[in-house]
């Protein structure tokens, strides 16, 4: 017996849920509940996140560096034009980058809650109600997906166009006609213009309408490749028309982003062999995540001979993306979302279809029921506890905490801070300080001869100085020497000495949210009681 890999399955979930209300209504209550939780505290100033403020400079100068694709900074223009129009009696408003950033969240928040509406639409084409709602509902409330939708950053913008593809593949395996191929096209288009490795995902897609095995002629497998390319290449050109009109500026922009992806950041590589980024994958998906997501991989083993080819697609989307992940040096974070967004789709279906086995072996219906909450829940409490976390770390970010603090300090007081700590001199003035900024403060010098340079304190933000200590991350042949002594100055710190104000543990390791941040009084520097 072969691979089922065209035949649609219809379920039992049709007549179980057929008192419930239409699916539609479901979906329009996950799009909301998403841009809730989107949305909720994402009014945090733009300077605390490092690379918000280089995005709003670009909207206002018109001067594009082109790091990234333009989907974001071209839906946000086209958002700032919308709310003109429709407020101030049509006069055009004076945005301030705060609003500008703002907005740019919201737009974010909108292709996250997008993209769980795509991955439930494609499940339930695909199988039915409960997996558009069991994967719907995983999506729409995975943690690192709601963080990054928080930030004017491209990260959702990318995850928008896996999403579409998604949907355009289980409409594909639901019905093989060439129109599928527009579908996926819009998603890899919207994958190309979010972010540069969007053009990997776009590869991955041409490849996976070529290679599916249900088309009736050959015409119609190359009809559909040349529509989903053709879409992918018109939603390029349409949200980067700037890199069209300043072509050279936009390889120059492109060309720079590879490069620094292959050397290092801030003095730090990852290989390959550490597997840091897999380490990132547990930290940031949440173990009983993957776990569900592991029991659906051996679940799919199980039944391997009734897959539908998307979900094949399904499954091997996060195995992919690692590998590409094992090619960048740059060990950041967010990097692994589309892989930890996978695997939280691939828990929902694990769920669905776990419940929908008991169903069919003729137990009570309410046995499948019940092991697909038990499953559901114990992810959800998890993730309901990440975002209890971050919620709490934005309404009391250490960095509002710090500036209260710094209030009771003498005037006159001589500080260096760490960038990221965001105590610019401004603020110290206004209570009587002298402030210096670092990226390091251990750049600076060591204890003693910060001390010798007439410093009375010292601020360190663990946004930089964790990333000394992450296991998996190794210093640039380029940067070892100086890695190795500012490491070093940053242990003595840590370790020997007390802090006169501790901000408490950080949400996350390195997270632009509420990061660790201590006060040291180089005055009367107290050691540590071992």
């Amino acid at each position: 017996m072969g691979f089922s890999l065209l035949q649609y399955r219809d379920d039992a979930s049709a007549h179980f849920f057929k008192k419930i209300p239409a699916f539609p209504f479901f979906i329009a209550i996950l799009f909301v509940v998403s841009m809730i939780l989107g949305t909720l505290h994402n009014t945090q100033p733009y300077t605390f996140h490092p690379d918000e403020p280089g995005k709003v400079r670009q909207i206002f100068s018109h001067q594009w560096n082109f790091h990234h694709p333009q989907l974001l900074l071209s839906t946000t223009r086209v958002a700032m034009k919308i709310a003109d129009t429709f407020s101030h009696n049509g006069h055009k408003h004076k945005w301030n980058s705060q609003e500008v950033v703002e907005l740019g969240r919201t737009v974010n928040a909108i292709f996250f809650a997008l993209t769980a509406c795509s991955v439930a639409i494609g499940f339930w084409l695909l199988r039915g109600t409960i997996w558009g709602m069991s994967a719907g509902i995983m999506v729409g409330i995975c943690p690192p997906l709601v963080l990054r939708a928080h930030f004017m950053k491209e990260d959702p913008a990318m995850i928008l166009g896996f999403g579409v593809m998604w949907l355009g593949f289980a409409l594909l395996n639901r019905k093989s006609t060439v129109w599928a191929g527009v579908v996926i096209g819009l998603g890899m288009g919207l994958a190309i213009a979010g972010k540069y490795i969007g053009l990997a995902v776009g590869v991955m897609g041409s490849v996976a309408i070529l290679a599916y095995p249900g088309w009736k002629n050959t015409t119609d497998r190359l009809n559909a490749a040349f529509l989903g390319m053709a879409m992918a290449v018109t939603i390029w050109a349409g949200a980067d028309f700037e890199a069209i009109l300043h072509w050279h500026d936009f390889l120059n922009g492109f060309t720079k982003e590879f490069a620094h992806s292959q050397h290092y950041h801030v003095g730090f590589y990852v290989p390959w062999y550490e597997f840091y980024f897999l380490r990132v994958i547990f930290i940031e998906a949440g173990h009983w995540a993957c776990g569900l997501a592991m029991l659906g991989y051996c679940w799919a083993f199980y039944q391997r001979k009734k897959l539908l080819y998307a979900e094949w697609l399904m499954l091997i989307w996060p195995i992919a993306f690692y590998i590409l992940l094992m090619f960048s040096k740059i060990g950041v974070q967010r990097y692994v979302l589309p892989v930890t967004i996978g695997l939280y789709a691939i828990a929902g279906w694990t769920i669905a279809e776990i419940s929908m086995w008991f169903i069919r072996q003729k137990l009570r219906t309410w046995t499948g029921v019940c092991v697909g909450m038990i499953l559901g829940s114990i992810v959800l409490f998890e993730a309901a506890g990440q975002l209890q976390q971050m919620y709490y770390a934005m309404a009391h970010d250490s960095r509002h905490r710090l500036e209260t603090f710094m209030e009771s300090l003498d005037k006159g007081a001589f500080v260096l801070a760490e960038i990221y700590t965001r105590y610019e001199p401004h603020k110290g003035e206004r209570v009587g300080h002298k402030v210096r900024l670092a990226m390091q403060a251990t750049a600076k010098g060591s204890v003693e001869e910060l001390q010798e340079q007439g410093y009375t304190h010292v601020i360190i933000c663990s946004f930089m100085y964790a990333r000394y200590f992450l296991p998996g991350m190794e210093d640039a042949k380029e940067m070892a020497e100086t890695d190795q002594l500012l490491r070093e100055r940053y242990r003595v710190l840590l370790e020997e000495y007390e802090p006169i104000w501790d901000s408490g543990q950080a949400f996350w390791v390195v997270t632009p949210v509420n990061p660790e941040i201590k006060v040291y009084d180089l005055r009367a520097m107290k050691k540590k009681v071992l």
